[in-house]
């Protein structure tokens, strides 16, 4: 895990100085080393920077930028290939000959032997550039999921790419603008919604694309050619029960064991969830020295999961240790958490206190049950989709502002957002994902409309990226229930709690795993239908329950989905008044929306006694924290 720079301009002077200010701005992510390559790529000079968090062959062999000794081509890369040591043997056979025994050797001989066909050989969680010097061309490529980031900013005359959004800003060369739809898809989701990025100029990578770059190309820009090399598979009937069920054992214990390899201290973040149980229980198969990890709250005893979480280390024989903290502990952490955001989330602040903790105990490695709920149906949008999907079609022909009147009567007595919610999605006459993404807002059409968002645009932008993950089957209307794990994949997942993993972990130097998202199990979920995933019609993972009854308890799975839940709301009234109605003021000035609305939004959630709407607020906040960091920089150049 490391973060990764690159540059590539006309001016040799202009790449020198830029790369430098990127690699330091990565400096959290890699506090291991540092390294910069500067060459010529044709008319351009080229620049490669990485910051290294060692954690596969430690020793100075694994230092990047990486060059081959023969050819000259150069590496930058940041992640894991868990079937490096495969593909290792694989390449010996071949003739190469490797000096020290990294993963990222593995990739750059492989890159310089096949080309960027190799890619699809890969086994890991991955963001990197090749530079081939001979054929004087760059490849960018990211893992099929997204798991690690790859931002970029491209004109006619420049490239830039970076692991973060603060290191493209961080050249000088990049325009800060920000760009009005990712703040509406922000407002409306609590997170920026891929490719976009909060600025303008700065977009993502696809997940599962390589780009080449033509180095001696009029045009940078028009001279990046995208490949998708990945695709979700299509669900396939003729399964049989008893085979699929050992095939989940089977490649979800084969991920873990392989996600498990390191030359550095490994832990598990366990819960009282499913997912994380699982992960603990099959690592627990491959290792003696098994390490895990609890976060408790000492004031949120009803919520606690220590207790459940303990049971399950004591049955593994794993050295367990319980985070016990205070709401005091993680309020006292919000200036530091905003600080280490690289796009505006209101996410993630669990990870972050987790992340710090863990790494304060000597863990470097951390395995996460990240998208269990995603690829086996643990959320109630599994099933209150389809659901509310099915009920709009057959009231189809009431006008949607009937329909919407009538939602808003039948959830009388509920606050104004359930009430507001209930009327958006009875008005919908959109497809799956237009429901699916109703369902996943965190603000009503009405309050975006009135903080100066265009809810249209927002609305028709997400529904074709989150339609697009569904290629050219017709799942929307075969297995819904299919669709919908596409959705959480490409959207909520990608979107948030990747994003949020990558992002908390790293600032404190903790590279998280995600054996759940090891692409064999992806492709092994997504080739299950619908009705198999969720034989029952209940969002409860079933699948997972019935593949690991020695792993999880009677008592486990009685217990409720829970997670610890912070008194944000509580502290914007209180202890963070003062900094709050300051990044209130900074939203409010923001060209793109509405003053007098974010003002009065902001009121109504002070005055309430009460308020569910604490999220809305807290986004107006994060934003305003986010845009009065952005006016303190001039072209990306940090004052």
């Amino acid at each position: 895990m490391c973060g990764i720079a690159g540059i590539i301009h006309s001016s040799r002077d202009t790449v020198a100085a830029a790369i430098r200010r990127m690699t330091a701005a990565e400096a959290h992510r890699g506090p291991d080393d540092e390294g910069i390559h500067e060459c010529g790529g044709g008319s351009r000079a080229v620049g490669l920077g990485h910051r290294r968090l060692s954690i596969i062959d430690v020793s100075p062999l694994g230092h990047q930028p990486m060059l081959h000794p023969q050819t000259g081509d150069a590496l930058i890369f940041n992640g894991e290939i868990y079937n490096f040591a495969a593909l290792r043997d694989e390449l010996i056979s071949q003739g190469v000959t490797f000096r020290g025994h990294s993963d990222s050797e593995v990739l750059l001989m492989g890159l310089t032997l096949h080309g960027p066909s190799y890619i699809e050989r890969l086994e890991g969680m991955f963001a990197f550039a090749f530079l081939d010097k001979r054929g004087g061309q760059l490849y960018l490529a990211r893992d099929p999921l997204g798991i690690k980031p790859l931002y970029f900013a491209a004109t006619s005359d420049l490239l830039v790419f970076a692991s973060e959004v603060r290191c493209v800003l961080s050249s000088g060369v990049v325009s800060n603008e920000s760009d009005s739809a990712a703040i509406g898809t922000f407002l409306a989701f609590g997170a920026v919604s891929e490719p976009r990025t909060i600025f303008k100029s700065v977009r993502m990578l696809e997940p599962g694309t390589v780009a080449t770059v033509d180095l001696s190309s009029e045009s940078l820009a028009a001279g990046m050619k995208p490949r998708r090399y990945w695709s979700y598979p299509n669900p396939s009937d003729g399964v049989d029960s008893e085979k699929l069920r050992e095939g989940i054992v089977s490649t979800l214990d084969g991920a873990v064991a392989s996600h498990l390899v390191s030359d550095v201290p490994v832990g598990v973040f366990l819960s009282s969830g499913i997912d994380s149980t699982i992960v603990a229980w099959l690592a627990s198969r491959h290792t003696s020295k098994l390490r895990t990890f609890t976060v408790g709250f000492s004031d949120q005893q009803e919520m606690s999961e220590l207790e459940a979480a303990r049971a399950t280390a004591s049955e593994i024989g794993s050295t367990h240790k319980e985070i016990v903290l205070c709401s005091d502990d993680a309020r006292d952490a919000v200036a530091d958490w905003i600080t280490s955001m690289d796009q505006p989330s209101i996410d993630g602040l669990n990870t972050y206190l987790i992340s710090r903790s863990v790494r304060q105990e000597g863990v470097v490695v951390a395995l996460s049950g990240l998208g269990g709920d995603e690829l086996f149906c643990g959320y109630r949008t599994f099933s209150d989709v389809p659901r509310g999907y099915q009920l709009i079609r057959r009231l189809g022909w009431i006008p949607s502002r009937v329909r919407s009147a009538m939602a808003s009567t039948a959830t009388a007595g509920k606050s104004l957002r359930v009430r507001r919610k209930a009327a958006d999605i009875a008005a919908c006459s959109g497809a799956l994902a237009a429901h699916y993404l109703l369902r996943r807002r965190i603000a009503s059409s009405v309050e975006l409309s009135n903080l100066g968002v265009d809810v249209g645009a927002v609305d028709r932008e997400q529904a074709q990226i989150c339609e697009a993950s569904l290629g050219d089957s017709d799942l929307q209307a075969s297995d819904p229930i299919a669709s919908i794990s596409r959705y959480e994949c490409t959207h909520y997942m990608r979107n948030t709690l990747l994003r949020d993993s990558d992002v908390n972990g790293m600032a404190h130097g903790l590279e998280i795993r995600v054996p759940m998202l090891d692409r064999r199990v992806v492709e092994l979920a997504h080739g299950i239908p619908g009705t198999k995933r969720m034989p029952s019609g209940r969002a409860d993972k079933t699948l997972l329950r019935e593949c690991f009854p020695g792993a999880l308890r009677s008592r486990l799975l009685a217990l409720p989905k829970r997670g610890f839940t912070l008194p944000i709301g509580h502290w914007m009234k209180g202890q963070m008044r003062d900094a709050c109605d300051a990044a209130i003021a900074s939203a409010s000035e923001c060209a793109i929306l509405d003053g007098g609305a974010v003002r009065r939004l902001w009121k109504d959630f002070i005055d309430a006694p009460e308020s569910d709407r604490w999220s809305q607020a807290f986004s107006l906040c994060i934003l305003g924290w986010h845009l009065e960091r952005a006016s303190r920089s001039f072209n990306g150049v940090s004052a």
